[in-house]
Formats: C-alpha cells, sequence, structure tokens
C-alpha cells in the first residue's frame, strides 16, 4: 500500500513529517482517473464551501478506481460558521455542517453506495461515512453541470 497526504495547508503537510506528501486542492485533486485504491477525508471535506460540494464528491469518485473505498468524516449540524483561530492558526476556518440524508444523496449522485454511518463527539458533532464507488464514468458518460474531469494529469 501507497499512501500520499494531500494537504492545502503548507502547515498541515510540514507537521506529518513525511515525504510522501502533496500540496493540493481537494476540490481539484491532482490524480490521473481512477488511480486511488482508497480516499480518507477526515475532518477536511467541512472546509469545501457548499456550492463546491457535489463537484468535490464528483472529483473524489473520478479519482477512485471502479469499488474503491472512501472515508468522509464531516462536522454534523446545520449551517456554516466561522471558527476563530487557535492552536497557532494565523486565519480563521471556515466549516459547514452537513446532514446525513443530503450528503448521503450528494455521495449517490456521485456514484457511490454508502456502506457505513457512524457518529462520535468531541468538540464538535462528527458524520463520518463509509462509501464504495470510483470512476466507472468514460469520456462519453454524462457529467454533471458545471464539472470536467479534474483527475487528469
Amino acid at each position: 500500500l501507497t499512501a500520499v497526504g494531500f494537504d492545502l495547508s503548507l502547515g498541515m503537510l510540514n507537521a506529518v513529517g513525511s515525504a510522501a506528501v502533496a500540496q493540493a486542492d481537494m476540490t481539484r485533486l491532482p490524480v490521473r482517473r481512477g488511480s486511488l485504491d482508497g480516499l480518507w477525508c477526515a475532518a477536511a471535506f467541512l472546509h469545501v464551501p457548499r456550492e463546491l460540494s457535489a463537484a468535490t464528491l464528483d472529483g473524489f469518485a473520478l479519482g477512485l478506481r471502479g469499488g474503491g473505498v472512501l472515508h468522509l468524516s464531516v462536522a454534523e449540524g446545520e449551517g456554516d460558521e466561522v471558527q476563530q483561530a487557535r492552536l497557532g492558526a494565523r486565519r480563521d476556518l471556515f466549516v459547514v455542517h452537513h446532514h446525513e440524508d443530503e450528503l448521503t444523496a450528494m455521495l449517490e449522485r456521485s456514484g457511490f453506495a454508502v456502506t457505513s454511518v457512524h457518529r462520535s463527539e468531541s468538540h464538535r458533532r462528527w458524520l463520518t461515512l463509509g462509501a464504495t464507488g470510483g470512476a466507472t464514468w468514460t469520456s462519453s458518460s454524462p457529467s454533471r453541470p458545471g464539472t470536467t474531469d479534474r483527475c487528469s494529469t
């Protein structure tokens, strides 16, 4: 198994202490279509603006091979919030809250089948969904309006 970590924040990448990391925006993963066996997205998707959520999940599906596994952990609840900077962060964080039914529907529209649901609580309520899916679209397949094959590099 080869694992590669992506994060938009150089600070988070430096904290990992591994050479197998790259700075990247999860809304446009820099991977080839169908090149990933799994995608672990814990406490990161909650920073994707709501209007980019569906297209981001489409990109996740394109990056995964058919039958690939997704682990998606998000903040559960109502609306959006700005979280004040903490732990040495230089700026505030934007946090989008999701509900199981709307997130499941988005995942299904992106070609995923939800296989597990788990909830936990710490400084916020967490909703974690496991799903399978992946790149089953071809260049002739219809895609969500406004999206492109972001995963080809």
